[in-house]
Parts: structure tokens; C-alpha cells; sequence
């Protein structure tokens, strides 16, 4: 496997308004760099425009994870973290692997750096959701120390 780093994605604001992401080696203060041509993200089988990835990653409660190897972006996932009254609550979002680097460990290393950082938080849990027919992923964060829970998932879609 080659060599996957981490970055956490941070935007500047660049003179003609769009957002860029910037590099660094990789330090606790790190960044990343997706930059709107890098922008074809994929949410739920729907492409996200660079406007909506600006959003993201200025987002104060979420870390957008990158993994790059060779210098290409080869996964990428969402920390988001929460105050409630109970205490900080973080949750993985969206963790995506390029085709290419599937059972290469970068699925793995996006978790570990997400359990890290909530961890370093404070965060009192950390949670994922996983359709039950994405049966490597389950293996996985299984392997990593998550556990199913028995709840229910309960989802509200405002209409136009």
C-alpha cells in the first residue's frame, strides 16, 4: 500500500470570492487542497458542486477528512461534532474511497483519524450509519471498534 495522508480540508477566500482549499505538510493545524476543479464530490449518488463544498469545509462543526496517496486524492469523509446538553457528540459522514484504492487501508485510516480527532474533542461518542448491504464497510467499522446500536432512525424531509 502506498503511503495515505490525512489533511483536514480548511478554505481561504481567494480575490475573485470562490473559495480554494490550501496545502500544508500535514501538521495538527493541517489542510488540505481541493480546488474547484478537483470539485466532483459525490453525496448520495448526486454530484456536489463546488458551492456546496465551499460550505462544507467552512463549516465550524465539521472536519472534512482528505486522503491523498502518490498526491491524488483517493478518499475523503465528514467529522461532524456537536454540543447538546448531554455533551459533544461527533458522527462520520459520507466516507468515500476511490475505486482504485479500495483495500488499500484508507477507508481505515479516515476512520482513525475521525476517532482521533473526536476523541481529542471531547467527544462523549462518535457515530456512523451504514446500510446493511455495504457488507466490507460493516466488516470495517466493526473491526475498528464501532458497534451496532438497536435504535431507530427517524428522518423528517421538509417539501417545496
Amino acid at each position: 500500500m502506498a503511503a495515505t495522508t490525512i489533511t483536514r480540508q480548511q478554505p481561504v477566500q481567494c480575490r475573485d470570492g470562490c473559495h480554494r482549499g490550501s496545502s500544508d505538510s500535514g501538521r495538527r493545524r493541517d489542510r488540505g487542497g481541493v480546488r474547484p476543479a478537483d470539485a466532483s464530490a459525490v453525496a448520495n449518488g448526486r454530484a456536489v458542486g463546488s458551492r456546496s463544498l465551499a460550505r462544507l469545509v467552512s463549516a465550524e462543526s465539521t472536519v472534512v477528512l482528505v486522503a491523498r496517496s502518490g498526491g491524488k486524492i483517493v478518499g475523503t469523509s465528514s467529522l461532524v461534532m456537536c454540543p447538546i446538553p448531554s455533551g459533544l457528540r461527533a458522527r462520520v459522514e459520507d466516507v468515500v474511497v476511490d475505486d482504485s484504492a479500495r483495500g488499500q487501508g484508507v477507508g481505515a485510516a479516515l476512520i482513525e483519524e475521525a476517532k482521533t480527532r473526536a476523541t481529542a474533542a471531547g467527544a462523549r461518542t462518535l457515530d456512523l450509519t451504514s446500510r446493511a448491504s455495504r457488507t466490507a464497510a460493516n466488516r470495517l467499522y466493526e473491526r475498528l471498534g464501532f458497534q451496532v446500536r438497536e435504535s431507530r432512525v427517524y428522518r423528517f424531509a421538509p417539501t417545496d
